[in-house]
């Protein structure tokens, strides 16, 4: 009597850590909990037991995983419709840190022994090698059907107790109390063990399992979250949770949410179904507070960003720098900027010379932010020893396709395998560069606007040499934003120093009209009204856009400093002229 209250006082004690119970009610041995190895050879059959059903003599394993801890126990059924032997036994291996118990350490009992002492065996398994611990009632299994319910505890990580019922009943008596200290706790393995001969295979049966775990004692995090389509977010946690209720989602900015669901049937994955479509400018946050787990744990997580990465469109992408010769034991690059409010993927985005046919991927970068560079070459090395580089991050170690000096073409080019598009492309020629440098040997050209049309002659220009020549990963040192002028004709400066210092070599004339249509003369005077230029003659411009001036003559000469004047007329088809006269000035820096 003293025995059976030891072991009612140490069911109460660790009767508060959770469980695995598996009956086999549910009929399959797939989930709640997953059983793996040699599955085909057992089935659940109609009286919802496991049942062995192999299809010739040999062993049979089945087994699944278990978390274990210093208080544990086990319960379980166990029937063998005949007397067991040692060529017809069965072996539960409590807890295995490897499911093949040749190679595994752990603790087992096994039923079967030739003759009439047959009994439970408690084992300790050292290297796949059986060491017996403890042997319960002798000749309790030699008997046909060999029948046992047995109930294993262990506290304080060493006291171990079994318990069992020959009958299959609840009526248990202690068989075996002994210190063993446990070595290899946390994520274990619950084995069963069969083997049998041919008259055996279907006579092996088990059910009212009770399996350690410990209890999740751990609050739910989220792994990662994803944009699946333009009004949803997709939220990954590392388990499965209780849906939050809306209110438990604030979003930055502020955007209505019409559902929150589990995807199919995971728990562990949820999308948050938005009542209109995201703003693909913006970049949200959200935090979730009162995230709870299957198990009660609670947890709040805060500052989740999520936003679209747009598909690219014709002019999202822009050539906005190139260099074609460089100095020697140098490399060309090109620079490509992201004009528009959206993160543009960059995934099937490559740069291409289709007077070559030559294309290059670009590679190690998801997507380009709003208003950003991104400077490409085949050696970064070359840029950083070279030029000045103002934004490291904007630089990619990519191939690029090869540039002729003399003129090429350098364009951004979408082919995801089905569809080719080109986002952008450049036609230039070395003409393009500043007339009076005397090489253009490391010297790129830059885009002076984003609006213009990139083939637009007028829209091109040397680095400056105060930029160094170059300008990898930032904003050019040529750079003229269509003006917000209302007057048809402005110019940017009214000083300007052409001496090639990089400082203020270029005029704009900058223009606007209320409709297409004009034809535009430009003609160049100093200041005694002495005719210097003609530099644009029935020009058919679009309705903004620039005129640049590089202060030389017709013979490509520099003018001396003094006032000069531009004198503009326009004249449109349906009889409307325009004319103005601008007055600047030609100086030197100081």
């Amino acid at each position: 009597m003293q025995k059976y209250i030891l072991f009612i006082f140490l069911l109460c004690c660790i009767c508060g850590q959770a469980q695995i119970s598996e009956d086999f009610s549910d009929g399959e041995i797939s989930t709640n909990p997953e059983w793996l190895g040699d599955k085909s050879d057992f089935i659940v059959n109609t009286e919802n037991e496991l049942q062995l059903m192999a299809p010739e003599a040999g062993t049979s394993l089945l087994y699944t995983a278990i978390q274990t801890g210093g208080d544990m126990e086990w319960d379980m059924y166990l029937k063998m419709d005949f007397s067991p032997s040692g060529s017809n036994k069965t072996t539960l291996y409590l807890m295995l840190d490897n499911p093949d118990p040749t190679l595994a350490n752990g603790y087992g009992i096994t039923a079967g022994e030739s003759g009439s002492d047959d009994a439970i065996v408690f084992f300790k398994l050292i290297n796949g090698s059986k060491q017996t611990l403890a042997d319960a009632t002798l000749g309790a299994m030699a008997v046909n059907p060999s029948i046992a319910r047995v109930h294993v505890s262990v506290t304080q990580n060493r006291l171990w107790t079994l318990s069992a019922d020959y009958t299959g009943g609840n009526i248990f008596n202690t068989e075996i109390e002994i210190d063993d200290e446990i070595e290899n706790t946390g994520s274990n393995y619950f084995v069963i063990e069969c083997k049998y001969t041919a008259t055996r295979t279907e006579h092996f049966f088990f059910d009212d399992f009770i399996l350690p775990f410990v209890p999740d004692t751990t609050s739910p995090l989220l792994e990662s979250s994803f944009i699946e389509d333009d009004n949803s977010l997709l939220l990954c946690f590392n388990e499965d949770i209780l849906l939050p209720n809306e209110t438990d989602l604030q979003i930055i900015p502020s955007i209505g949410i019409s559902s929150i669901e589990y995807v199919d049937t995971q728990k562990d994955k949820i999308k948050v179904l938005f009542s209109t479509m995201l703003d693909p400018g913006l970049e949200y946050t959200i935090d979730l507070n009162n995230i709870s787990d299957l198990s009660g744990n609670n947890n709040t997580i805060q500052g989740i960003k999520f936003f679209i990465i747009s598909e690219p469109s014709k002019g999202d992408l822009i050539v906005n720098e190139i260099l074609a010769d460089p100095i020697s034991g140098g490399f060309d690059f090109v620079e490509i900027k992201n004009k528009s409010s959206k993160k543009i993927a960059l995934d099937n985005i490559g740069i291409a010379n289709l007077d070559k046919e030559e294309f290059d991927y670009i590679e190690n970068i998801s997507y380009l932010e709003p208003g950003s560079y991104l400077a490409i070459c085949p050696n970064i090395e070359f840029l950083e020893n070279t030029y000045t580089i103002q934004n490291p991050s904007s630089l990619l170690e990519n191939d690029i396709p090869s540039f002729n000096i003399s003129e090429g073409n350098v364009s951004i080019v979408y082919d995801d395998g089905n569809t080719q598009l080109v986002i952008d492309s450049f036609d230039y020629t070395q003409d393009q560069h500043y007339i009076l440098l005397e090489t253009t040997k490391g010297v790129s050209l830059e885009r002076i606007s984003q609006d213009l049309e990139t083939n637009n002659k007028e829209n091109w220009h040397s680095a400056s040499s105060a930029a160094g020549f170059a300008t990898p990963g930032y904003e050019n040192s040529i750079s003229n934003p269509l003006s917000d002028s209302q007057s048809a004709f402005s110019l940017d400066k009214k000083v300007f120093s052409p001496d090639g210092d990089g400082f203020e070599d270029v005029l704009f004339l900058n223009y606007s009209f209320d409709k297409p249509g004009y034809l535009i003369n430009i003609n160049i005077f100093d200041a005694n009204g002495r005719f210097i230029l003609n530099l644009e003659e029935s020009l058919l411009p679009s309705t903004q856009g620039f005129v640049k001036w590089n202060g030389t003559n017709l013979e490509n000469r520099r003018m001396p400093i003094g006032l000069y004047i531009m004198h503009v007329t326009g004249f449109h088809p349906d009889g409307d002229s325009i004319e103005n006269k601008l007055v600047f000035a030609i100086g030197e820096q100081l």
